[in-house]
């Protein structure tokens, strides 16, 4: 009976190591692309955990995920020792498991994607010297921009802001320096213009750099504005005794 219990558990270990005939079920997500399956593991060390397979059943990840959250242009995965991956929605690699870590990290697993757009860079992220150092990965799973910098947002209007020590700029897709590191706080492109902040000045920026008199001193005009009804709208409750 021993040798039986034994020899039970080893078939279990292989058949989990194997990811070829262990038991799995396919999960009901809307956004699983045509092509491949979320399933969960039915069996084995494995057992309630899930993993991705083709359409002819393969396996194309290990069955140990906590986590596989399905993206726009991507998939998004999280193992049991909570190392990421990211993998396209055709069932390739972008990231190999703890390869690298990401930014932006995705909790739904059965909800509609996160993202509304589909995405051409992913920021990672590793440590260095005690700190978090970042970079961008491209589509391809190419380190498109190498880990250089202290903070990274993602792409708008073809700019992200980088930041190196305590300022921020910005870079291009190539990862070449179009924006230089002056400001305090950068936000994304929206429209051709970026809100920052130098110090106590907070303004509209260009893709150059200039900065938007115009946007600047509407965005001044309307805070005034706001400032104005707070303090009417203050003022008329301490008369009417509001507490």
């Amino acid at each position: 009976m021993k040798k039986l219990r034994m020899l039970f558990g080893l078939l279990l270990s292989i058949c989990s190591f194997s990811q070829q005939q262990c038991a799995y079920e396919e999960l009901k997500i809307i956004q699983a692309p045509a092509d491949i399956k979320i399933v969960k593991i039915l069996e084995g060390k494995d057992s309630g955990l899930y993993g991705i397979v083709d359409k002819d059943g393969n396996f194309l990840t290990e069955g140990n995920n906590i986590l596989i959250s399905v993206q726009k242009n991507h998939i998004y995965l999280v193992d049991v020792d909570y190392n990421e991956g990211l993998m396209s929605v055709e069932g390739k690699w972008i990231g190999k498991m703890g390869e690298y870590q990401y930014k932006e990290k995705y909790t739904n697993m059965y909800s509609p994607p996160k993202a509304e757009k589909k995405k051409n860079f992913f920021i990672v992220y590793k440590k260095k010297g005690g700190r978090n150092v970042f970079g961008y990965l491209n589509l391809d799973g190419v380190l498109q921009i190498p880990f250089t910098y202290d903070d990274a947002e993602k792409f708008s209007e073809g700019l992200a802001a980088v930041k190196i020590g305590n300022k921020w700029g910005y870079i291009d897709e190539n990862g070449t320096q179009v924006i230089p590191f002056l400001y305090d706080e950068a936000s994304q492109f929206r429209h051709g213009s970026a809100l920052v902040r130098d110090e106590d000045e907070t303004f509209y920026i260009d893709k150059n750099g200039n900065e938007k008199l115009l946007k600047t001193f509407i965005k001044n005009i309307d805070e005034w504005i706001d400032r104005v009804k707070r303090h009417i709208s203050s003022s008329f409750e301490e008369k009417i005794g509001v507490r």
